[in-house]
């Protein structure tokens, strides 16, 4: 199931930027740094604890006139999360490093046309969690994010893009992890919904077409 939508997931983005590549408007290439701040979780076994760190990525905003524009993004963060256990779970304590991305697509509509374009921005698609202990599974799960912020542009090809997210995977079915030790491990049932939080800066090359 995992490989499954993982194949997916690229076709459908390799969909999309085909599609950027061969639309007529004008396409904003945009590398993004920044920082990402994870919220932590409570389950009926014990906390989830996850680090802030640095988020980097890019996005793809296509022009389709009126104000609106269709947008592409990709990021990825490198993180470490602590699980703490409650003393009745039968849970061991945990750390592990994360690999957390999110793949979306949506919509962004901006106010201006000047040099100075607020904007707002709704995305659907996937966010992936890769922790390093081969006790804690990959997971995959629905994800929209929502984010505002300003295009300022210093000619009509460059400018850059300051922006706050707010990203909301839909729910951890389960803790989402297997904690165990050797052959014996428990798997949580709880549902647990997490919110991330964005503040990036990049860098826009404007294509016209």
């Amino acid at each position: 199931m995992k490989k499954t939508l993982k194949f997916l997931a690229v076709i459908f983005l390799l969909n999309l930027v085909s599609y950027a590549l061969k639309a007529q408007n004008t396409i904003e290439l945009t590398p993004f740094y920044g920082w990402q701040g994870n919220s932590d979780m409570r389950f009926y076994e014990g906390d989830l604890e996850t680090d802030n760190k640095e988020v980097a990525g890019g996005i793809i905003d296509i022009e389709m006139g009126h104000g609106y524009g269709l947008e592409l993004m990709f990021s990825h963060t490198n993180t470490h999360s602590y699980f703490y256990p409650y003393i009745s779970s039968g849970y061991d304590p945990r750390d592990f490093d994360v690999v957390n991305q999110y793949y979306q697509i949506g919509s962004y509509k901006y106010i201006d046309n000047g040099n100075i374009q607020p904007f707002a921005v709704f995305t659907l698609g996937a966010a992936r969690y890769a922790p390093s202990d081969r006790n804690v599974d990959e997971i995959w799960r629905f994800a929209m994010t929502f984010g505002i912020g300003a295009k300022i542009f210093f000619s009509d090809m460059v400018g850059i893009r300051l922006q706050g997210n707010m990203m909301m995977p839909m729910y951890f079915s389960g803790i989402g992890f297997y904690f165990g030790t050797g052959g014996s491990g428990l798997t949580t049932y709880s549902s647990v919904p997490m919110i991330q939080g964005s503040f990036t800066a990049g860098l826009i090359l404007r294509i016209h077409r």
